[in-house]
């Protein structure tokens, strides 16, 4: 976690990073009135490598009318829960006026003032942001609706207020690093996502599953291209746009994916990408194949509260797929 103490006004560099688009006020009849002037175009779909290009294709197009069509996302004031306290404040600015006092006259002693009480504030704001972190985690239970839980969750990790995740420790190892937290997490959860292997589980039924998957490996690999004549099946058939849209009806609102397009994108959007998507999902269909981009999820992981954050697997997940 990286907190500055610095409450001065700096300029901001050359390069700033993109802005965030706030899609709860998108515009969205001109946003379907874009996607009906310039849908996607449509590629051939003969196999799985067209697939993955069409769906990269489409994914851009709808990002661009998305964005073409809503406002930049500007962040909340700060939440009374993750206001600084009066005392940590003052320290803040004293450290500033002593910094410009040594700025002017590069006394030594002023140096020494500055880096302990840079010290003594790091360590102030490391024990609130982990207190505040802990008390709303332990508020959360099974009784808090999923909205109140997710705005807990959303003011927890904004961008202006990351809390620490905890360092997580198992018999082999410790992790203290993110990238070496999201590793142990990752193995904790292959682990736990596993077969179910009791006193009542039939080995020998899947052992045959197995035998049967090994024998039969062309039955579960996607086909190398789409048939001329597909036998006419009612499982196989084209899809149509008025079962997407019905699909699309029965969906929730839900957390968008990696490619960051919310549901409601594609449940107002224009006939012809419905169009576009039906032939899409048919081609996949065809051949077989689940594209690997609509099979990534993001996944947060929470520490439950009331129990030893420092263990992997007492964390909840809440995992966020592509529509």
């Amino acid at each position: 976690m990286t907190t500055s103490t610095n409450l001065l006004t700096t300029r901001p560099g050359p390069h700033r990073p993109a802005q965030r688009k706030n899609y709860t006020k998108t515009n969205w009849d001109n946003y379907a009135r874009d996607l009906t002037l310039a849908p996607p175009p449509d590629l051939p779909l003969t196999n799985t490598i067209d697939i993955d290009n069409q769906i990269q294709l489409t994914t851009d197009t709808i990002k661009s009318a998305l964005d073409n069509n809503s406002p930049n996302y500007k962040p909340p004031r700060a939440h009374k829960d993750f206001l600084l306290p009066q005392p940590l404040l003052q320290l803040i600015r004293l450290k500033n006026r002593l910094r410009k006092a040594y700025q002017r006259t590069r006394n030594l002693l002023t140096k020494q003032n500055i880096n302990r009480l840079t010290n003594q504030i790091k360590r102030q704001l490391t024990n609130f942001h982990a207190n505040r972190w802990a008390d709303a985690c332990s508020k959360v239970d099974t009784n808090t609706s999923p909205s109140e839980r997710w705005k807990i969750f959303k003011r927890l990790s904004g961008n202006s207020q990351k809390a620490p995740y905890p360092t997580l420790v198992t018999p082999q190892t410790t992790a203290r690093t993110d990238q070496e937290k999201a590793t142990l997490l990752n193995q904790t959860m292959d682990q736990i996502q596993r077969n179910h292997n009791d006193p009542h589980f039939n080995n020998a039924h899947l052992d045959h599953v197995n035998n049967y998957i090994l024998t039969h490996q062309h039955l579960f690999n996607p086909l190398p291209a789409l048939q001329p004549d597909p036998p006419l099946d009612p499982l196989t058939s084209p899809f149509q746009e008025a079962e997407i849209k019905l699909a699309l009806k029965k969906t929730k609102n839900t957390t968008p994916g990696t490619d960051g397009i919310p549901f409601k994108a594609l449940k107002l959007a224009p006939p012809a990408l419905l169009t576009h998507l039906a032939r899409l999902y048919t081609a996949c269909l065809s051949l077989g194949y689940f594209p690997r981009p609509w099979k990534i999820a993001r996944l947060t992981m929470i520490p439950k509260p009331g129990k030893d954050h420092s263990n992997p697997k007492t964390t909840a997940h809440s995992p966020y797929l592509a529509p």
